[in-house]
């Protein structure tokens, strides 16, 4: 898993932010990223029908990408 390595590998002590690409593979795909990386802000740059044959619908995708949106925190940012 990429973000795993790059947290080991590249974070030092006093990083105060990261910047995380949350891409989906599938329902329940960035709802696990950000249990290892919780957001403090997120932006949703694009629902759309990519992806379609693994997600199955388009409301699965919609469904997948809002993982993003309902994992940032009260008084967080999310576009």
């Amino acid at each position: 898993m990429g973000v795993t390595r790059h947290i080991r590998e590249e974070l030092v002590f006093g990083h105060q932010f990261m910047v995380v690409e949350m891409g989906a593979f599938k329902t329940g795909s960035i709802q696990r990223l950000c249990q290892l990386t919780p957001p403090a802000a997120g932006i949703i740059t694009a629902v759309g029908d990519m992806h379609l044959e693994r997600f199955g619908s388009a409301d699965e995708i919609v469904r997948a990408k809002t993982e993003l949106a309902s994992a940032v925190p009260a008084g967080g940012c999310w576009s």
